[in-house]
Formats: C-alpha cells, structure tokens, sequence
C-alpha cells in the first residue's frame, strides 16, 4: 500500500480516511514483527503527510497517539535498567525503539530546523517535534550496556538520520 499512495488522489484519500485504514495500521504496529510494523507506519507516514489530505485527518491523529503512546513507553524506561530483568519489557522497549525510529524516517512533518528542545524530553509531543525529541531518547538507550537494546537504539537513530 505505501507504494500507490503516492498515486491517490483526494477523493481516494477521502475514502480511506473514512474507513478502518487507519486502525488497522495501528492495529499492525502494535502486534506484528518489525518488517510489518515499518511498512504499517510508513503507510500511515504517506497518508497523514498527503499532498491531499486534509490539515486534520484520522492518519494524523492516528500517527500522534500511536508516537505517543510509544513515546511515552520509552521515557518511563529511559532511566531504569529494571526493564532489562524482564524479557517482555526488553522486547516492548526494542518495539518502541523500532516504531520510533520509523516513525522520525517516514514523518515528514518533522525538522531539527528552528526548535530549541534540550534535555526537556516532558514536552509536548507533535508530529513537528517528534524528530529532535527522539534523537535524545535513542541516545540514552544507545547508552545502555544491553547490546540487543543498543543495536535497536541505533538502528532507530540511523531510521531517524535516513531522513534528517
């Protein structure tokens, strides 16, 4: 599908945005390995970021919630090594780690340009800020001494520099 979005036009948009498109490709997010989960989120990336879409539509509003709720995931644990004691919480934090990174590749409302963020990872966030606030969290689980989380860390930070 992330092929011929690219090719839709408004009224296919439309379309979509009225059915379960959106669910579904969260739905894909939360449960699927990686390679479904990438392709989900760039497909929801392409339809929310649309040459046709409107300002406000259900790919957008569906893009927020799925980046925070994975967002939040990762700032609960970004200070605690107690996640590193149980195995589902290491897979959850590697999910959260790929969905981002895919998430910071395929936004394309997303800049480093003109936004001060520093260490405040409490901000709100958007689909404009999502980037500089990743780029800080994936540095701190990079740091971890758990190499299948650091590798995750930097494949999302390497996901986030593709596109940045």
């Amino acid at each position: 599908l992330s092929r011929v979005v690219g090719e839709l036009d408004q009224q296919d948009v439309s379309k979509l945005s009225r059915e379960s498109l959106a669910d579904d490709l969260v739905g894909i997010t939360m449960k699927w390995g990686n390679a479904a989960t990438a392709s989900a989120v760039q497909t929801l990336c392409l339809l929310a970021c649309h040459k046709h879409a409107e300002d406000t539509t259900v790919f957008r509003d569906k893009l927020l919630h799925l980046a925070g709720t994975f967002y939040k995931y990762l700032i609960k644990h970004k200070d605690s090594k107690e996640f590193l004691q149980h195995a589902k919480s290491k897979e959850n934090v590697r999910r959260a780690l790929s969905v981002m990174g895919s998430i910071c590749q395929f936004n394309e409302f997303s800049s480093f340009d003109s936004l001060g963020i520093d260490e405040d990872l409490n901000v709100g966030l958007t689909l404009a800020n999502v980037a500089p606030l990743c780029e800080h969290i994936f540095m701190q689980f990079f740091e971890k001494n758990h190499v299948p989380t650091t590798r995750a860390a930097l494949k999302a930070l390497s996901s986030l520099f593709m596109c940045h």
